[in-house]
């Protein structure tokens, strides 16, 4: 196992003794997706071992029943492990728990991966049905450019992006040798993003791809 799968089975054997030792079956568990941040050390934007960390941070919404993670992807610092904006994290919290928990409804989910489309140079993003309700940037500034495609050579590009609705469509560079294969975002250590729903809820940093780069 990698260390990102130990930290998924891991977390996952956690939750599941609590709510044993507790006595409850299906206590609700709600945690928070690591900020966008540089270590100090390496200071390359390309490199993705903290991203592969949130992926498997995901993974256990999708092992454990009854969990919700809260995504941070535009509200870190690059230079600050501990960001000082908190009030985020607790109102997204909050959010959770009120619709998961107490079944009031409310949006509680940002945008979510769901499938992409590609037709010659461009691919388009579909995010799970509800969750990319009114897309926008933060403050209505320009979006954030932290998507990339990958071609027949699975060397990944920076792609230009545009909000399409509820969809996001990405366009290669002329030198991505097509079909278009695989699609990311702000699958880097620290991007810093503004893409968000109508709720202000951010999307999910993802990839449709399993490769090792």
């Amino acid at each position: 196992m990698s260390p990102t799968t130990d930290y998924t089975k891991l977390n996952s054997a956690l939750i599941k003794g609590w709510r044993t030792k507790f006595n409850q079956l299906e206590l609700p568990f709600y945690y928070v997706q690591i900020t966008p941040f540089d270590d100090g050390v390496t200071n390359d934007p390309n490199l993705n071992y903290l991203a592969k960390f949130r992926e498997a941070q995901k993974n256990i919404r999708e092992e454990v029943e009854k969990t919700g993670m809260v995504v941070t992807m535009d509200v870190g610092e690059k230079d600050n492990h501990h960001p000082r904006y908190k009030k985020q994290v607790g109102e997204r919290l909050a959010l959770l728990a009120l619709n998961n928990t107490y079944l009031k409804s409310v949006q509680a989910e940002g945008p979510q991966y769901s499938f992409f489309t590609q037709n010659g140079n461009t691919a388009t993003i579909y995010f799970v049905n509800q969750t990319s309700k009114g897309l926008n940037t933060i403050r209505n500034l320009p979006l954030n450019q932290f998507f990339f495609v990958a071609g027949t050579d699975k060397i990944f590009r920076n792609a230009l992006a545009v909000i399409n609705e509820d969809k996001i469509v990405l366009t290669a560079p002329s030198n991505t040798p097509l079909p278009i294969t695989a699609i990311r975002y702000a699958f880097t250590n620290y991007p810093i993003t503004n893409l968000q729903n109508a709720s202000g809820l951010p999307v999910e940093p993802f990839r449709s791809d399993n490769w090792n780069n």
